[in-house]
């Protein structure tokens, strides 16, 4: 999509050329560019593309044509400027490379890129070039088979403001390394990241270290019904967080909330529902929002826990 100039060798000995822009708006839907292969049974073919392609976008391509692209074996260089939409909804898609020709550059943003893909595993260095890109908002969304993640996924990613929903239902994720975002000192938004990752048990205590500017940590790990325990230092360097709305919103096997787990956000507004739901919270810390004095909201924060006793 995009501005074009290129080559397309679709692998059955037909070589086009083709040039102009092709947009992405919705109502656009199947303008984009297509090749029949003459058939009779399912046969796989190696396409090959070369020029300038500046957009990879989803909206171009009807979605019964999506089921088709099970990999991408290399990105080559074609000038990309913008992956929003990339492979979103190619649900056959089961493997991509690492970017090792810097494809990514220039890639501002990959909002939406690669969600609901049959991805399993990411490659090391799939992002290792991209310094520009300040959107990752519901990237990896929806891809119900990922299980896990390197931990240099976003090491390159410094001026990356926008985690929204980036891993938001990928219910086999099992685990999350501890300095994913250690070098993301922009981002801002992480709401909805991890919410619906019913596989989840456990978060690494450093997971937010590197990141001084997270402001929204709404929805966060909603609906993680795996996950049994909270790190006490989880959100010490996030002094600027302004809501904790639904960040642990029904995480049914979570039995405790540590001593001093809010203590380093002082600028807090919202808590409403944050524990909302949790039937397995036992206790809460007595001096739990001692240094939260600006919230404004503690609707729903703890209802519907049944098995809270004690003081508090």
């Amino acid at each position: 999509a995009g501005e074009i100039d290129c080559y397309i060798d679709w692998g059955d000995g037909t070589v086009e050329h083709k040039q102009g822009k092709i947009s992405c708006e919705p109502s656009e839907l199947g303008k984009g560019i297509f090749h029949k292969y003459i058939v009779d049974k399912a046969t796989e073919y190696e396409i090959r593309i070369s020029g300038k392609v500046t957009r990879l976008s989803c909206n171009p391509v009807p979605v019964n044509h999506r089921s088709t692209i099970t990999s991408v074996k290399q990105w080559g260089n074609t000038g990309l400027k913008d992956m929003s939409g990339a492979f979103m909804c190619f649900n056959a898609l089961e493997s991509i490379p690492a970017d090792e020709t810097a494809a990514f550059e220039e890639v501002s943003s990959f909002h939406c890129a690669f969600s609901s893909c049959k991805l399993e595993t990411l490659p090391k260095g799939l992002f290792k070039y991209c310094r520009n890109a300040t959107s990752f908002c519901c990237t990896f969304s929806s891809c119900s088979s990922l299980i896990s993640l390197p931990d240099d996924l976003f090491s390159a990613c410094e001026n990356a403001t926008d985690f929204t929903g980036c891993f938001r239902k990928c219910s086999s994720l099992v685990r999350i390394p501890g300095n994913l975002f250690y070098f993301c000192k922009q981002a801002v938004d992480f709401s909805d990241c991890f919410s619906e990752c019913t596989s989840l048990a456990s978060i690494p205590e450093d997971l937010f270290a590197g990141c001084p500017e997270m402001r929204c940590a709404s929805n966060l790990f909603e609906h993680c019904a795996n996950l049994e325990t909270i790190p006490a230092r989880l959100f010490s360097n996030n002094q600027k967080i302004t809501h904790f709305d639904q960040t642990f919103f029904d995480c049914d096997k979570l039995n405790r909330v540590p001593e001093g787990l809010f203590d380093n956000c002082p600028n807090v507004y919202y808590f409403i529902n944050t524990f909302f739901s949790c039937n397995n919270l036992r206790t809460i810390p007595i001096a739990l929002f001692d240094n939260n004095r600006k919230v404004v909201k503690f609707d729903g924060t703890f209802s519907y826990c049944s098995e809270l006793h004690g003081e508090s």
